[in-house]
C-alpha cells in the first residue's frame, strides 16, 4: 500500500526544482515520510536523469540512507522508480530481485554516493 502524504514539502524555493510530474510526486512521497531529511537536489544543467527532471538527490549518509533507499526499493512500483544509487550501490528495476550491487569506485564520496541516495524515477 502506498504511504500517505500527510503533509506538503517543497523545495527550499516552493518550486518543483524542475522535476517532471512522476519526479515530484516521489519527492512528496520520500519528503512526507522522511522529514528529517531537510536537503534535495534535483534538477540540474546536465545530460544525465538530473538535466531530464527525473532523478532526486536526498541529501543523507549512513543508516538513515539505507532506511530511505530500502524504502524507495519497497515503493519502486508505486514511485516508479528505475534506479536507487547508495552508498556505493546501485539497485535497478530491471533486476528487482538481485537486490543492491556494488559499483565502480568513481573517486570521491560525493560522486560514490556516500552522501546521498540518487533515485532516478521515470
Amino acid at each position: 500500500q502506498a504511504p500517505t502524504n500527510t503533509g506538503y514539502c517543497a523545495f527550499g524555493d516552493g518550486s518543483n526544482m524542475g522535476l517532471t510530474y512522476q519526479a515530484q510526486a516521489a519527492f512528496q512521497a520520500v519528503c512526507a515520510q522522511f522529514p528529517n531529511v531537510s536537503s534535495y537536489g534535483g534538477w540540474r544543467a546536465s545530460a544525465d536523469d538530473h538535466g531530464a527532471g527525473q532523478a532526486i538527490d536526498i541529501m543523507i549518509s549512513g543508516p538513515a540512507g539505507w532506511e530511505i533507499a530500502n524504502w524507495l526499493v519497497a515503493n519502486a512500483s508505486w514511485l516508479n522508480v528505475e534506479y536507487v544509487i547508495y552508498s556505493q550501490s546501485i539497485w535497478g528495476n530491471w533486476a528487482p530481485g538481485a537486490g543492491f550491487t556494488m559499483m565502480e569506485n568513481r573517486g570521491s564520496v560525493t560522486a560514490n554516493h556516500y552522501d546521498h541516495v540518487h533515485v532516478t524515477i521515470r
